[in-house]
């Protein structure tokens, strides 16, 4: 009996050892998710503050090409 009891002691750790590591593992990987987003939000933001500046200059230039003066 007492080495019945053992064994299932011990198969319940190994059993909580496995659980803990899933759980620690599933966490890292959520975390690593998370960061990824923060990532790709900054990306997108970075892309339209740039696509942003390169209309303004494209406008710019446009407007000066398009109403230049013409000397000569």
């Amino acid at each position: 009996m007492i080495t019945i009891s053992i064994i299932f002691i011990v198969k319940r750790r190994t059993a909580m050892f496995w659980i803990f590591i899933l759980v620690a593992a599933l966490a890292f990987v959520l975390i690593r998710v998370g960061m990824l987003s923060v990532w790709v939000s900054v990306f997108s933001m970075g892309l339209q503050a740039a696509m942003l500046v390169i209309g303004i200059i494209s406008t710019v230039l446009i407007w000066r090409w398009a109403f230049r003066t013409r000397k000569g």
